[in-house]
């Protein structure tokens, strides 16, 4: 946070992913609402993945 603007620290929003006390739940399919929207979701998951990896 110390590269974060001090004049937009209230718009930060901070995910400690090393706090195993609170861990941070995340569901990339749960905004979609049909099949056809789980399979465009799931698809570019997998996109992202095999890009990055």
């Amino acid at each position: 946070m110390e590269f974060y603007p001090k004049e937009r620290i209230d718009d930060l929003i901070y995910f400690d992913l090393s706090n195993t006390e609170y861990p941070l739940a995340f569901n990339p399919l749960d905004g979609a609402e049909t099949e056809d929207e789980r399979d465009v979701v799931t698809n570019d998951l997998v996109e992202m993945f095999v890009s990055m990896y």
